[in-house]
């Protein structure tokens, strides 16, 4: 059809009549009408908001859903069933907004805990994705270290000396968190002897195997006791997880009794408690303390070697002090 054929048959081609034929009853886009009648989009939507023209959000989404169409219908899904916003519009193959647009039409109040709950899913899924690129990246990374390597590997002596530095640098590092600072400043009030940012070192022979770094060191008449502070932040991982089992069992095997606390709850009395904890019983377990005080049971490795290194940072001699 040529330009302008319609206007000139038409000489309002845009009043409500036309507009409830079209929109409305015959359940045409915006974008059909412009097509059909060769007008302009700008026109079509800034009449259809003069005579105050809009679709249901059941006819705009989805089309012919019973369900979504009555309040009681709604509320049965959402109150009753406890599904959520996103479940119904799953459901219905429409999507939340609609859902939420007929949630405020028909005046349902709606739940924050349900509300957010696509957000909170996807945020997991975008983490569990991020790591699984960082991992894949990682892995090629150190494929590609392997592969253009030229000189020698690392001799058994060259890792432990790093391994060594590496402790020693961490030690010697006066960063603390505020929960760290803190848990010294309740364990002062209690007038308990500790050590902070303490290095222990394992050997096998004269070689350095691994290298721990803990908070705090509690020097106790019957066995020392440490003490680390966890955030759920930088503990809430698999992999860290499965560290932090590795080294409460190797702290147990070499002669400590290990108290975990989440810092969250760091407090006076939650410390009190798991140090009266720690000094009344004899056993092997770890102390964890997050909204409540657990005992873990461990076995000590009998086969692990023992010998270890104590390695602190003195400030007035500013100097790295080792203790066998």
């Amino acid at each position: 059809m040529p330009k302008g054929t319609f206007n000139q048959k038409f000489k309002e081609p845009l009043n409500k009549e036309f507009l409830e034929q079209h929109y409305l009853t015959l359940n045409k886009s915006v974008r059909q009408i412009m097509t059909e009648f060769n007008l302009s989009a700008s026109k079509i939507i800034k009449a259809l908001k003069r005579y105050g023209f809009q679709k249901p959000a059941e006819l705009k989404y989805k089309k012919g859903n019973p369900e979504l169409k009555t309040k009681e219908a709604l509320e049965q899904m959402y109150n009753i069933d406890k599904l959520s916003i996103t479940q119904i519009a799953e459901k219905f193959k429409c999507t939340p907004g609609s859902v939420t647009k007929l949630f405020k039409s028909r005046g349902i109040p709606i739940q924050k805990n349900l509300k957010y709950e696509r957000r909170r899913d996807f945020i997991k899924l975008r983490s569990a994705r991020k790591k699984l690129k960082k991992d894949a990246i990682e892995l090629s990374k150190e494929t590609n270290r392997q592969r253009f390597r030229t000189g020698a590997p690392m001799s058994p002596e060259a890792k432990s000396k790093s391994r060594i530095k590496a402790i020693e640098r961490g030690v010697k590092n006066q960063n603390r968190t505020p929960v760290e600072l803190k848990t010294s400043e309740i364990l002062r009030k209690l007038n308990a002897k500790f050590q902070e940012q303490l290095g222990i070192l394992l050997y096998q022979g004269n070689i350095c195997t691994e290298g721990y770094i803990v908070d705090f060191l509690i020097l106790n008449d019957k066995q020392p006791i440490v003490l680390e502070v966890d955030s759920d932040y930088h503990h809430n991982i698999s992999k860290i997880v499965e560290k932090d089992k590795i080294e409460n069992q190797t702290l147990i095997t070499l002669g400590f009794k290990v108290i975990r606390l989440n810092s969250e709850y760091v407090s006076e009395k939650q410390i009190t408690e798991c140090l009266n904890l720690a000094n009344q019983y004899n056993g092997v377990f770890v102390i964890t303390a997050s909204d409540k005080i657990e005992k873990q049971p461990l076995k000590i490795d009998k086969n692990r070697e023992t010998k270890f290194e104590l390695v602190t940072y003195n400030k007035k001699l500013n100097k790295i002090i080792k203790k066998g």
